[in-house]
């Protein structure tokens, strides 16, 4: 399950899976942590995506819970 929490400008706090992340501009950060998780691009999909909590979190998601 995902959900908006925050919506500050050009920040974006939201809960994905019981974790509570934080993106801004194409880095997404996990908790309180300082440095940004690290993003992944399949071979065959240009699909930018993110792992959180073990499971997949792609950009085109994150995007649709900002709007």
């Amino acid at each position: 399950m995902s959900q908006l929490i925050v919506n500050k400008i050009k920040s974006y706090t939201f809960n994905f899976n019981g974790f509570d992340c934080t993106f801004i501009s194409m880095a997404l950060f996990i908790g309180n942590n300082l440095t940004p998780a690290k993003p992944f691009m399949r071979k065959n999909k240009a699909i930018l995506y993110w792992k959180v909590g073990g499971k997949q979190i792609s950009y085109n998601h994150v995007k649709k819970l900002i709007k």
